[in-house]
């Protein structure tokens, strides 16, 4: 989360768990690329394991940082597709990719020939208009045919245009049906499901149903 999961939360949260996998902020392409590389990807080895989550929409650039990360001991590259931020929206990333499944698979290919990390991918169940619940098993098969590791799904719809990001995290209704659908259909599939989940027991609970279980604000 912007301006959360910095490498001194990790930290904290370290103490709190040894074996959740913890995530960076979402970290741009061109921040990497033209950046402080040790600004926004540095971290100490008690935060492992850890993901870096990428924003961007360029295959090769998302290829390049992909590599990076696995050469710095990253355990995990996450290219995030659920982010509502107009800026975001803006720099063609974030939630506004579900639109355009074919875009993020090229991404996921990428970066999955160019490492040896697992790449996963953070989505929501939907964006804008694009909320049926076969809207979203399209843009998973798309998408697993490029060789996604795991599927990281926000069980709320984005409204990119009406609600800001503030409100596209409580607005928009729940749905933890769609996502247990997905796995049901997509058995072969990683599949993880976030949003509304605030104690230990809420979330295992969900374990019957899916593989894993993300936890954000709380």
């Amino acid at each position: 989360m912007m301006q959360v999961t910095d490498r001194h939360q990790r930290a904290f949260m370290r103490q709190l768990t040894r074996q959740t996998l913890l995530y960076t902020e979402m970290v741009t392409t061109g921040a990497i690329l033209r950046g402080d590389r040790e600004r926004f990807l540095g971290f100490s080895e008690l935060e492992k394991p850890l993901a870096l989550q990428l924003g961007g929409d360029d295959p090769r650039a998302l290829a390049d940082c992909a590599r990076i990360a696995e050469d710095l001991g990253y355990d995990e590259v996450d290219l995030n597709v659920g982010c509502p931020s107009p800026r975001v929206s803006s720099g063609n990333f974030g939630a506004c990719l579900m639109s355009d499944p074919e875009r993020v698979a090229a991404a996921v290919g990428a970066m999955r020939s160019a490492v040896g990390i697992p790449v996963t991918v953070k989505h929501r169940i939907g964006v804008d208009a694009l909320d049926r619940y076969e809207d979203m098993a399209n843009f998973v098969t798309v998408v697993a045919a490029a060789g996604a590791d795991r599927f990281i799904v926000h069980a709320r719809k984005a409204w990119l245009k009406g609600l800001s990001p503030k409100q596209n995290r409580n607005v928009p209704p729940l749905r933890y049906a769609d996502v247990h659908r997905l796995k049901v259909e997509f058995p072969q599939l990683r599949v993880e499901i976030n949003g509304g989940f605030c104690d230990l027991e809420s979330a295992r609970a969900q374990l019957d149903r899916v593989d894993g279980v993300m936890i954000g604000r709380a």
